[in-house]
């Protein structure tokens, strides 16, 4: 008598950072070396009909902005249950709910500059800066320290930004000059810099914030002329 294997359903995600999920990965699975399923991931999970066994879950590409995941090892047993049982990846581990495989990519980060100057071109210190993500999460220097109220140096504000666009706000301007309006950056996927603003320059990966010199007012004074005769 030919014994039929039993077959379970097995649903894979694609996921980036909150758990939104991602569609554009290009993905396969396999058992024993041989191609089960091979698909284009979607902004739904993925449902796979599996045996009992060992299966690889291989990324060949990744959406725009995101990385590769390594390959990833589970096991589907007798009955039904899913367990990874080689994970590589970087960052967030695979995470296994119920009959689902919850994979997430990593997201891809380019070095930005940002710059206050004055229009010299001098780098500016002691000015009070926060820059945004388009979600309003204020977001961190190399160092991990937040770019809120950031008092700027005379060196270059050093970031690691996912593709995407940004607020810069100056909360307040370095003494003897006026504070920029807020405005709009965008990081492309090559992490070039853009921006529509008339008080900044972009070159390459390096955002120029131009502060303008308050202006002087000379103070004035009633002074008062009389003509008259003698007498």
């Amino acid at each position: 008598t030919k014994v039929v294997p039993k077959e379970f359903k097995v649903a894979i995600s694609k996921v980036g950072l909150g758990d939104v999920e991602l569609a554009g990965a290009d993905v396969t699975v396999t058992k024993d070396g041989q191609e089960v399923d091979r698909w284009t991931s979607t902004t739904t999970s993925h449902e796979l009909t599996l045996t009992e066994g060992t299966y690889v879950f291989h990324e060949i590409s990744a959406p725009a902005g995101y990385k590769v995941v390594t390959d990833i090892t589970f096991t589907v047993d007798k009955d039904g249950n899913v367990t990874v049982t080689n994970d590589t990846t970087t960052g967030t581990k695979t995470v296994v709910a119920g009959n689902k495989l919850v994979i997430t990519d990593e997201t891809i980060t380019h070095s930005v500059e940002i710059s206050k100057q004055n229009i010299a071109g001098e780098n500016l210190a002691s000015a009070k800066v926060t820059v945004t993500d388009k979600s309003g999460n204020v977001v961190t220097d190399v160092n991990g320290t937040k770019v809120e109220q950031f008092v700027t140096t005379k060196d270059n504000l050093k970031l690691q930004l996912p593709a995407g666009e940004y607020t810069f706000v100056e909360d307040a301007a370095p003494a003897g000059y006026d504070v920029v309006s807020t405005f709009k950056f965008t990081v492309d996927t090559n992490g070039k810099v853009t921006t529509t603003s008339t008080d900044a320059k972009t070159n390459g990966s390096v955002l120029t914030v131009v502060d303008q010199a308050t202006k002087v007012v000379p103070k004035e004074f009633k002074v008062a002329i009389s003509k008259v005769g003698l007498g």
